[in-house]
Protein backbone atom coordinates (compact mmCIF):
# COMPACT_ATOMS: atom_id res chain seq x y z
CA UNK A 1 0.00 0.00 0.00
CA UNK A 2 1.36 3.42 -0.87
CA UNK A 3 2.08 5.82 1.83
CA UNK A 4 1.57 9.72 2.94
CA UNK A 5 4.61 10.86 5.18
CA UNK A 6 3.51 13.19 7.69
CA UNK A 7 5.82 15.16 10.11
CA UNK A 8 5.26 18.08 12.26
CA UNK A 9 5.18 19.31 15.86
CA UNK A 10 2.26 19.38 18.81
CA UNK A 11 0.21 20.87 15.42
CA UNK A 12 0.30 17.91 13.22
CA UNK A 13 0.23 15.30 16.33
CA UNK A 14 -3.12 17.27 17.29
CA UNK A 15 -2.57 18.46 20.75
CA UNK A 16 -5.58 20.44 22.00
CA UNK A 17 -8.17 17.75 20.71
CA UNK A 18 -10.48 16.49 22.72
CA UNK A 19 -8.53 13.07 23.36
CA UNK A 20 -5.24 14.73 22.99
CA UNK A 21 -6.36 17.73 25.47
CA UNK A 22 -3.25 18.57 28.44
CA UNK A 23 -1.59 21.32 29.68
CA UNK A 24 -0.52 23.25 32.26
CA UNK A 25 -3.38 26.24 33.78
CA UNK A 26 -1.29 29.55 33.88
CA UNK A 27 -3.43 30.59 36.97
CA UNK A 28 -3.35 27.42 39.20
CA UNK A 29 0.40 25.97 37.55
CA UNK A 30 -1.25 23.03 37.87
CA UNK A 31 -1.42 20.64 34.99
CA UNK A 32 -4.85 20.04 33.19
CA UNK A 33 -5.45 16.62 31.38
CA UNK A 34 -3.09 13.37 30.96
CA UNK A 35 0.25 14.28 29.86
CA UNK A 36 1.19 10.33 29.48
CA UNK A 37 -1.81 10.70 26.12
CA UNK A 38 1.96 11.87 24.44
CA UNK A 39 2.74 8.43 24.54
CA UNK A 40 -0.56 6.79 22.66
CA UNK A 41 0.37 8.12 19.18
CA UNK A 42 -1.76 11.49 17.13
CA UNK A 43 -4.82 12.58 17.77
CA UNK A 44 -8.04 10.98 16.02
CA UNK A 45 -8.98 13.89 15.50
CA UNK A 46 -6.20 15.95 14.22
CA UNK A 47 -6.05 16.91 10.22
CA UNK A 48 -3.49 13.78 9.38
CA UNK A 49 -6.26 11.60 10.51
CA UNK A 50 -8.72 12.89 8.46
CA UNK A 51 -6.58 12.94 5.69
CA UNK A 52 -6.40 9.18 6.20
CA UNK A 53 -10.40 9.22 6.14
CA UNK A 54 -10.51 11.05 3.09
CA UNK A 55 -7.81 8.73 1.21
CA UNK A 56 -8.22 5.07 2.70
CA UNK A 57 -6.10 3.23 -0.17
CA UNK A 58 -2.53 4.98 1.35
CA UNK A 59 -1.52 4.27 4.83
CA UNK A 60 -1.20 7.59 6.53
CA UNK A 61 2.06 7.55 9.13
CA UNK A 62 1.96 10.83 11.10
CA UNK A 63 5.45 11.27 12.73
CA UNK A 64 4.06 14.94 14.53
CA UNK A 65 5.17 15.02 18.00
CA UNK A 66 5.23 17.65 20.52
CA UNK A 67 8.22 19.62 20.79
CA UNK A 68 10.42 18.52 17.99
CA UNK A 69 12.26 20.96 15.76
CA UNK A 70 12.42 21.45 12.35
CA UNK A 71 15.89 19.33 11.47
CA UNK A 72 14.35 16.89 14.16
CA UNK A 73 10.90 16.80 11.66
CA UNK A 74 13.11 16.29 8.79
CA UNK A 75 15.26 13.58 10.28
CA UNK A 76 12.16 11.78 10.99
CA UNK A 77 11.12 11.55 7.36
CA UNK A 78 14.53 10.22 6.29
CA UNK A 79 14.38 7.67 8.88
CA UNK A 80 10.97 6.67 7.42
CA UNK A 81 11.12 7.34 4.13
CA UNK A 82 11.02 3.93 2.10
CA UNK A 83 10.08 3.38 -2.02
CA UNK A 84 6.22 3.30 -0.77
CA UNK A 85 5.96 6.39 0.55
CA UNK A 86 3.98 8.77 -2.55
CA UNK A 87 3.76 11.74 -0.88
CA UNK A 88 5.62 13.79 1.92
CA UNK A 89 4.66 16.67 3.79
CA UNK A 90 6.79 18.69 5.89
CA UNK A 91 4.48 20.83 8.98
CA UNK A 92 7.14 22.65 9.78
CA UNK A 93 7.76 24.54 13.31
CA UNK A 94 8.50 27.53 14.72
CA UNK A 95 12.08 28.72 13.24
CA UNK A 96 13.14 29.70 16.37
CA UNK A 97 12.76 26.09 17.79
CA UNK A 98 16.23 24.13 17.66
CA UNK A 99 18.00 21.43 19.64
CA UNK A 100 20.52 21.34 22.92
CA UNK A 101 21.79 19.39 24.68
CA UNK A 102 20.32 17.73 27.84
CA UNK A 103 21.88 19.58 31.20
CA UNK A 104 22.31 16.02 32.54
CA UNK A 105 22.54 13.74 29.66
CA UNK A 106 24.65 15.22 27.36
CA UNK A 107 24.66 12.90 24.45
CA UNK A 108 20.68 13.37 24.28
CA UNK A 109 19.22 16.45 22.91
CA UNK A 110 16.17 18.24 23.36
CA UNK A 111 14.09 20.83 22.07
CA UNK A 112 14.30 24.42 23.12
CA UNK A 113 12.85 27.77 22.37
CA UNK A 114 15.17 30.63 22.28
CA UNK A 115 14.50 33.01 24.95
CA UNK A 116 12.20 30.81 26.95
CA UNK A 117 13.64 29.65 30.07
CA UNK A 118 13.85 25.65 30.38
CA UNK A 119 11.96 23.94 32.89
CA UNK A 120 13.73 20.48 33.50
CA UNK A 121 13.76 19.42 36.85
CA UNK A 122 17.64 18.44 36.82
CA UNK A 123 18.82 21.29 34.95
CA UNK A 124 21.59 23.22 36.69
CA UNK A 125 22.17 26.84 37.09
CA UNK A 126 25.48 27.07 34.81
CA UNK A 127 22.91 25.07 32.24
CA UNK A 128 20.46 27.43 32.63
CA UNK A 129 22.99 30.79 32.33
CA UNK A 130 24.35 29.13 29.35
CA UNK A 131 20.96 29.45 27.51
CA UNK A 132 20.33 32.95 28.78
CA UNK A 133 23.96 33.69 26.70
CA UNK A 134 23.11 32.33 23.44
CA UNK A 135 20.17 34.37 23.58
CA UNK A 136 22.02 37.09 24.54
CA UNK A 137 24.88 37.03 22.97
CA UNK A 138 24.62 34.16 19.99
CA UNK A 139 21.27 33.82 18.38
CA UNK A 140 20.76 35.07 14.77
CA UNK A 141 17.93 35.46 12.82
CA UNK A 142 19.62 34.41 9.78
CA UNK A 143 21.27 31.16 11.54
CA UNK A 144 18.01 29.76 12.33
CA UNK A 145 16.11 31.04 9.45
CA UNK A 146 18.92 28.70 7.42
CA UNK A 147 18.23 25.96 9.73
CA UNK A 148 14.49 26.15 8.73
CA UNK A 149 15.55 26.63 4.96
CA UNK A 150 17.89 24.01 4.88
CA UNK A 151 15.22 21.48 6.40
CA UNK A 152 12.76 21.89 4.12
CA UNK A 153 14.58 22.11 0.99
CA UNK A 154 16.33 18.91 2.23
CA UNK A 155 12.77 17.50 2.04
CA UNK A 156 11.83 18.28 -1.03
CA UNK A 157 15.47 16.96 -2.66
CA UNK A 158 14.46 13.41 -1.08
CA UNK A 159 11.05 13.76 -2.40
CA UNK A 160 12.63 14.18 -5.31
CA UNK A 161 14.82 11.28 -5.27
CA UNK A 162 12.73 8.81 -4.05
CA UNK A 163 9.56 9.73 -6.60
CA UNK A 164 7.48 11.12 -4.49
CA UNK A 165 4.95 13.90 -4.12
CA UNK A 166 5.88 17.10 -1.82
CA UNK A 167 4.04 19.95 0.36
CA UNK A 168 5.48 21.90 2.87
CA UNK A 169 4.53 24.53 5.60
CA UNK A 170 6.35 26.64 8.36
CA UNK A 171 4.94 27.62 11.61
CA UNK A 172 4.79 31.58 11.14
CA UNK A 173 4.75 32.14 14.98
CA UNK A 174 7.31 35.10 14.07
CA UNK A 175 8.17 37.16 10.84
CA UNK A 176 9.58 34.68 8.17
CA UNK A 177 10.01 37.05 4.97
CA UNK A 178 13.50 35.66 4.80
CA UNK A 179 12.62 32.06 4.92
CA UNK A 180 9.78 32.46 2.54
CA UNK A 181 12.14 34.71 0.19
CA UNK A 182 14.41 31.95 0.44
CA UNK A 183 11.78 28.93 0.10
CA UNK A 184 10.11 31.16 -3.25
CA UNK A 185 11.00 28.73 -5.99
CA UNK A 186 9.11 26.11 -3.75
CA UNK A 187 5.92 27.98 -3.45
CA UNK A 188 3.42 25.89 -5.41
CA UNK A 189 4.40 23.16 -2.78
CA UNK A 190 3.50 25.57 0.22
CA UNK A 191 0.80 25.51 2.55
CA UNK A 192 -0.57 27.88 5.36
CA UNK A 193 0.49 26.39 8.53
CA UNK A 194 -2.01 25.06 11.32
CA UNK A 195 -0.83 27.79 13.80
CA UNK A 196 -1.47 30.65 11.39
CA UNK A 197 -5.10 29.31 10.13
CA UNK A 198 -5.86 29.96 13.56
CA UNK A 199 -3.99 32.92 14.25
CA UNK A 200 -3.57 34.68 11.09
CA UNK A 201 -2.94 38.14 10.86
CA UNK A 202 -2.50 38.76 14.77
CA UNK A 203 -6.47 37.76 14.97
CA UNK A 204 -7.11 34.83 17.21
CA UNK A 205 -10.24 32.28 15.41
CA UNK A 206 -11.71 31.61 18.87
CA UNK A 207 -13.95 28.69 17.66
CA UNK A 208 -10.76 26.87 16.49
CA UNK A 209 -8.71 27.15 19.42
CA UNK A 210 -8.30 24.85 22.86
CA UNK A 211 -7.75 26.01 25.97
CA UNK A 212 -3.56 25.33 25.72
CA UNK A 213 -3.49 27.47 22.88
CA UNK A 214 -3.44 24.72 19.82
CA UNK A 215 -6.29 24.06 17.35
CA UNK A 216 -9.20 21.86 18.82
CA UNK A 217 -11.19 19.32 16.66
CA UNK A 218 -13.22 21.99 14.65
CA UNK A 219 -9.60 23.95 13.18
CA UNK A 220 -7.98 20.78 12.25
CA UNK A 221 -11.12 20.00 10.22
CA UNK A 222 -11.56 23.03 9.23
CA UNK A 223 -7.51 23.39 8.08
CA UNK A 224 -7.88 20.11 6.60
CA UNK A 225 -11.09 21.26 4.47
CA UNK A 226 -9.97 24.86 3.78
CA UNK A 227 -5.90 24.13 3.27
CA UNK A 228 -4.84 20.31 3.17
CA UNK A 229 -7.24 18.94 0.98
CA UNK A 230 -7.45 21.64 -1.81
CA UNK A 231 -3.58 21.39 -1.58
CA UNK A 232 -3.13 17.75 -2.25
CA UNK A 233 -6.05 17.82 -5.34
CA UNK A 234 -3.42 20.80 -6.74
CA UNK A 235 -1.08 18.59 -6.62
CA UNK A 236 -2.89 15.92 -8.23
CA UNK A 237 -2.50 12.82 -5.03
Amino acid sequence: MKKILIAGDSFAFGQGCSDRLFYIDPKTKEPVGNQNLVHKGPSSYCWASLLQQDYPNYKVVNLGYPGLDNMTIASSIYKHLDEDVELIIFAGTAPYRIEIADPKYHKITIPWIIGSTPTLSHRTDDWVKATEYYTKYLYNENAVSNITVNAVTAMYGLSIINNSKFLYSVQAVVKTEKIDKWLSKLDKYKMIDLYTFICGDDVTDERYLAEDGHANDLGHFEYYKQIVKPALERIEL
